[in-house]
């Protein structure tokens, strides 16, 4: 048998290998401690598959004309694009944010760049995502010594790529690490938090939400004025993207589900399978999502996912509610409220995972157990549940005991965020009264409050007034407002006044009066004003 090329004639039995040798022109720099930018375009495939070769040419062409100054003008002498993705290597963190944040308004111009030339061709949306990490970077250049094109490998540049592509499952813009937001400075705004497992060997990262810039944000940088100028054109773009980016994967979703109803299936009665959670039984359904009792087989933890799965008529509705449910939640960590561990998108199907209460809610408290003692320790701990969200801008607009959950060491976490609101700003020890975009009727009816029933402004006192409400039902054991139908029940938490609670209670009286004031003014104006009274018993 003859020899092959690379074997040799003593071993050419044996299965050989070649070996890649490093070209004697190769040359790598090393930079220390440097933030990596890695910027990929989320639907790159479907764009290019509407159109031809040439027209994706040009549309790469446009899209790098856009989106390397914001990289060159922020201090990045090292940019490489690959097709449709982008990496900047930047020696100053808060540089590289802010370029971050000025390629999210190239993106929107992009957008707009996209929908006149391409106009009526009907593509797909257009979002990009952004994730930014810092590490030693090795520049790597292949090629003859006066070449200046380089590639950036290591760490850095592994985990920010795997941020990239977190912000497509979270539906967000831009992902940092916590330890690359630590040496940012000060101006940036984030929004959500999350832990997120990388694949491979490399570390789980803490990641955030960057939503933006405050305003006017500190401008320590040269050539940074015009970014901090425009604040809010920068932080509408990342909101825009963000919501394309959720959209994207919304399509990518329905996409799956018409795939599988193409092929005779019915995605509805096809058992759940989630990566990573063993599904023990389904425990209850509501108008948004599927509820299961699932182990989470990495620690045998046991979860409640919360799943979606995207076929529904209100589907892109839903999901919408189910991002915003988790990123609400994950930006809040305190002892009474909910704990929340994953969310993440599959082909079939939207998911958050949380906090497993295996004695139940609230209501299975009700009887005897419920002492004057235990009412009080219940409903401090809810206060305190409140001032945490409401510190967070977020109302819940439906405090029940069907929404606060017992743990096993007796103490109470406030759930269900389904319907909550990002509706107010931090101003102090008291959150600032903000209107709400909408004026629907959300909750449940016997315990809205008076501006919930009429339609009115909703604020962190209508919160107050329902945890009023819960804590009459609680020391007195039946509600203060029943009616035979619904509009006198609404009559009377727009009118009614508060019934007396049974004498033994009769001391708590105006704590309850407080909190069940239809006049705001005369309402607790926050929980810190409702614990300071409750400290006193």
């Amino acid at each position: 048998m003859q020899a092959l090329p690379w074997t040799t004639a003593a071993d050419s039995t044996q299965p050989q290998y070649l070996t890649a040798r490093m070209p004697e022109d190769t040359f790598t720099e090393q930079l220390p401690d440097a933030t990596v930018l890695f910027s990929g375009i989320h639907n790159f495939l479907s764009l290019a598959e509407k159109l031809d070769p040439s027209e994706v040419v040009e549309l790469l062409a446009q899209y790098r004309l856009l989106a390397s100054p914001p990289m060159l003008e922020n201090g990045s002498g090292k940019l490489q694009f690959t097709s449709e993705s982008l990496v900047a290597v930047f020696t100053n963190t808060r540089q590289a944010v802010f370029a971050g944040l000025a390629l999210a308004l190239a993106a929107q111009q992009f957008r707009g760049w996209l929908a006149q030339r391409f106009f009526g061709r009907g593509l797909p949306c257009f979002s990009i995502g952004i994730g930014l990490h810092c590490g030693d970077v090795a520049l790597l250049r292949l090629g003859p010594v006066q070449s200046t094109d380089t590639t950036p490998i290591g760490e850095a540049v592994n985990i920010a790529a795997r941020l990239q592509a977190a912000t497509g499952v979270l539906g967000w813009t831009l992902a940092a690490s916590s330890a690359t937001l630590a040496r940012a400075g000060e101006g940036i705004q984030t929004g959500a938090q999350t832990l997120w497992g990388v694949r491979g060997n490399l570390p789980s990262v803490d990641a955030l939400e960057i939503i933006g810039l405050a305003t006017p944000a500190k401008n320590d940088l040269q050539g940074m004025s015009s970014l901090t100028a425009y604040a809010f054109k920068i932080n509408t773009a990342v909101k825009l993207n963000s919501e394309v980016t959720a959209q994207v994967a919304k399509n990518a979703l329905d996409a799956r589900v018409s795939f599988l109803k193409a092929q005779g299936l019915n995605p509805a009665a096809m058992p759940v399978r989630l990566k990573g959670y063993r599904i023990i039984q389904k425990i209850g359904s509501g108008g948004m999502a599927e509820v299961y009792l699932a182990e989470r087989q990495s620690d045998g933890l046991r979860i409640v996912l919360k799943i979606l799965d995207g076929h529904g008529k209100n589907a892109s509705e839903q999901l919408a509610h189910l991002v915003q449910e988790y990123a609400l939640l994950s930006t809040i960590t305190h002892p009474h409220v909910i704990r929340i561990y994953d969310q993440g998108f599959t082909h079939d199907h939207a998911y958050i995972a949380m906090e497993y209460f295996e004695r139940g809610d609230l209501r299975q408290l009700f009887g005897p157990e419920m002492t004057q003692k235990r009412v009080l320790g219940i409903i401090t701990e809810v206060a305190r549940a409140l001032q945490a969200i409401h510190k967070q801008g977020i109302v819940h607009r439906d405090i029940k005991p069907e929404n606060i959950m017992q743990r096993v060491d007796g103490s109470v976490a406030l759930a269900d965020f389904g319907i909550a609101k990002s509706v107010l700003q931090a101003h102090g020890a008291c959150p600032m009264k903000t209107h709400l975009p909408d004026h629907q009727r959300m909750g449940t009816p016997y315990y809205l409050s008076p501006e919930q029933a009429s339609g009115k402004t909703i604020t962190a006192q209508s919160d107050l007034y329902s945890l009023g409400v819960m804590m009459f039902e609680m020391l007195a054991g039946q509600r203060p407002f029943i009616a035979e139908s619904l509009d006198m029940l609404l009559a009377q938490h727009l009118h009614a006044s508060t019934p007396p609670l049974p004498a033994a209670h009769a001391y708590l009286q105006p704590i309850v009066n407080r909190l069940m004031q239809k006049d705001l003014a005369l309402r607790y104006a926050c929980a810190q004003d409702l614990l300071t009274d409750l400290d006193q018993f």
